[in-house]
């Protein structure tokens, strides 16, 4: 049995297993070389593969087969305290407000500007100068001063916490920092600075106004589950999806016409590593569903489509129309040609070898997880486990 993020974050080790070096030539001929870091997990004296189990997800627009690429929008239950802790993020959770400039001690660096309390006291943070307290901390919390305002006051924000997994990619971080040489790091001074460069795929919703979290909606992010296809035989071969209750085994097919929700096992043994960012290609490759629920898409044009009346005649008339045009477009199976001599057998490639190359390169280019979708942005009261 996989033991579960929070496990995985608080206890064992990630430890380096080798690096992998691919070269490949895009579409447009460009030539790219690609460097992959693949790690192990060691716990309770144990070595095996980095699969760790997470809480019920719901993917509420099922799954979608891109090429060599399987995967799906998932939302996660903002009013799950144990989820919120497992995906949590220090962006997400600090706070921000102004302090007494006469109130703090300041630590100055090269590149930051720390407060902490003067007085030994816990130390009250308003929501603006002059104005209410917003919260409290304790007088050895360290807080990150990031403007100045006139009067005396300065803006500061709290470090934030921690979710399971960005605990998990400070241990990734770790492993790393320790063979850096090895996967063109050198130049980074630290694990800190390593764990910095990993992008982290969950998206927290944003008000487009504001621009401060919108915690009124679920978290999203686009999750990716195993997939590949043999070379040579053409067998697929995809993430286990199980069906609660029964045990029965779920073709992926099944489930791109449903919501459904589960638990998901995620695989965190392989990270694509460049000069600026670290895409971890995590994949889910076991999922027990637990619910499936039809999804109904309803056309933009729904209240026009219940005003409009069309009389019996036409309609007959134009599904007949139809009826002789998908008739006259239907694929026709295209007569197989012989080859005289034959042809060698295409070389099967491994499967851990990326067969899904537009996968690995999933996130190259981003800035940052703002870049995807909101999670209430399509037919958010036609989508289940969208707000």
């Amino acid at each position: 049995m996989p033991i579960s993020l929070e496990t995985a974050a608080s206890e064992g080790e990630f430890q380096f297993k080798n690096v992998q070096r691919k070269d490949i030539t895009e579409q447009n001929g460009q030539k790219i070389k690609l460097t992959f870091g693949m790690l192990v997990f060691k716990h309770a004296g144990r070595v095996s593969r980095p699969a760790f189990e997470g809480h019920e997800i719901t993917c509420p627009r099922g799954l979608e087969k891109e090429d060599y690429k399987l995967k799906a929008l998932t939302v996660f239950d903002r009013t799950n305290e144990d989820i919120m802790k497992t995906i949590d993020t220090e962006a997400h959770t600090q706070q921000k407000g102004f302090v007494k400039k006469t109130d703090v001690e300041l630590d100055i660096g090269i590149d930051f500007k720390k407060a902490t309390s003067k007085s030994g006291e816990p130390l009250d943070i308003y929501g603006s100068p002059s104005g209410d307290v917003k919260f409290t901390v304790p007088a050895d919390e360290e807080l990150l001063v990031i403007g100045q305002k006139s009067g005396g006051w300065l803006q500061v924000k709290t470090k934030g916490t921690k979710g399971h997994v960005s605990q998990i990619y400070s241990k990734v971080a770790e492993a790393f920092y320790d063979k850096k040489d090895q996967i063109g790091l050198e130049s980074k001074e630290s694990a800190t600075d390593i764990e910095a460069m990993i992008k982290n795929g969950i998206y927290f919703p944003k008000n487009k106004e504001t621009n401060e979290f919108d915690n009124e909606k679920n978290p999203t992010e686009y999750a990716s589950f195993l997939y590949y296809k043999d070379r040579e035989t053409g067998e697929e071969n995809f993430c286990s999806f199980i069906m609660a209750g029964t045990g029965e085994k779920i073709h992926w097919k099944d489930l791109v016409e449903f919501s459904f929700s589960g638990i998901p096992v995620y695989d965190y043994g392989r990270f694509l590593i460049g000069k600026d960012k670290i895409n971890p290609q995590v994949k889910i490759v076991s999922f027990i569903v637990t619910k499936l629920e039809k999804i109904e898409r309803k056309s933009i044009q729904q209240e026009t489509l219940d005003r409009l009346r069309v009389d019996d005649e036409q309609t007959k008339k134009n599904l007949a129309i139809l009826a002789e045009a998908r008739k006259r477009n239907s694929p026709q199976s295209a007569p197989t040609k012989k080859s005289g001599g034959g042809t060698a057998p295409a070389k099967k490639k491994d499967p851990d070898e990326d067969a899904e190359i537009d996968a690995l390169l999933t996130g190259i280019g981003d800035d940052d997880v703002d870049e995807l979708p909101p999670s209430g942005d399509t037919n958010p009261d036609e989508i289940p486990g969208l707000d």
